[in-house]
């Protein structure tokens, strides 16, 4: 549910031009920050390259998860075409948000309303290269576990220090389910076995 007081009412408004979606894209290289617009926005202290209609997010097709989604890219830099390929971006977060702007095209309000998680990316090799970003749920995270987390948990708090889910995988691994308090507090897995277990713990 959307409460920001200025977003809501850019919403009510009868110029939907104001609205557009914000997407942090937690890409293994750095964070990529792009708009629906076209041109540079500024919000949150951070630059947003305007994507216009060579972007889009949609519900993926069926067979697929409810809340799954479907996001793409379309661009002919090579470079980036590269990147999306040799780069290994699954598991990684994207966060997107619903923003408005005021009368000078400058964000002044957004809230978020999609989390989720890469699942899959692919790439369509036409002349324009479509980048496509399977976005799915937390649960599809967790019951694929095997499949988002590749390394040692040592390894994947030190790639990954803020993320919480090797910690997840042990608070439940440890004791009955209604023992587990999901604080999703972040650890260094001392005590654990030193987070030194394989990924076969998870099979």
């Amino acid at each position: 549910m959307i409460s920001n007081p200025t977003l809501l009412a850019a919403m009510s408004s009868d110029d939907p031009n104001k609205l557009l979606l914000l997407a942090d894209i937690n890409w293994p290289t750095g964070h990529v920050y792009i708009q629906s617009r076209i041109g540079e926005k500024y919000w949150d202290n951070r630059k947003w390259i305007g994507v216009g209609q060579y972007g889009s997010v949609e519900r993926a097709q069926s067979g697929s998860q409810l809340g799954d989604l479907m996001m793409m890219l379309q661009t002919i830099d090579l470079a980036i075409v590269n990147d999306a390929v040799s780069d290994n971006a699954v598991a990684r977060d994207v966060k997107i948000y619903l923003g408005c702007m005021d009368e000078n095209r400058r964000i002044e309000a957004a809230e978020l309303i999609i989390y989720r998680f890469i699942g899959n990316v692919g790439v369509d090799s036409d002349t324009v290269k479509k980048i496509q970003l399977s976005l799915v749920g937390a649960r599809a995270r967790f019951r694929a576990a095997k499949n988002y987390l590749r390394y040692s948990a040592k390894a994947w708090r030190k790639l990954y220090p803020g993320d919480s889910y090797c910690d997840d995988i042990e608070g439940l691994q440890s004791g009955p389910l209604s023992s587990y308090d999901g604080s999703n507090a972040v650890g260094s897995g001392i005590g654990r076995s030193g987070g030194n277990d394989p990924v076969r713990r998870l099979k």
